[in-house]
């Protein structure tokens, strides 16, 4: 899960640094807003995507250091 984690951090750092990139074009006026939004849109959701592996990570860690957490419906 870990290569799962690191694989979406690498993703969204090469997505920060193509939408730094897309913000000078916007600005310039090269692309239009709808682009910029979509690209800004997209951005949001490798972050989630990445939040979400941490999540399930450190919960599925939590799990295995201290089994009374985990409750019957987990599963």
């Amino acid at each position: 899960q870990l290569d799962s984690i690191n694989t979406k951090a690498n993703e969204y750092k090469n997505s920060v640094k193509e939408m730094k990139a897309l913000e000078i074009k916007y600005k310039a006026g090269y692309i239009s807003t709808l682009d910029y939004e979509t690209q800004k849109v997209a951005l949001d959701a490798k972050q989630v995507d990445y939040l979400n592996e941490v999540y399930k990570y450190n919960i599925l860690k939590m799990q295995f250091e201290k089994p009374w957490t985990m409750s019957e419906y987990s599963f």
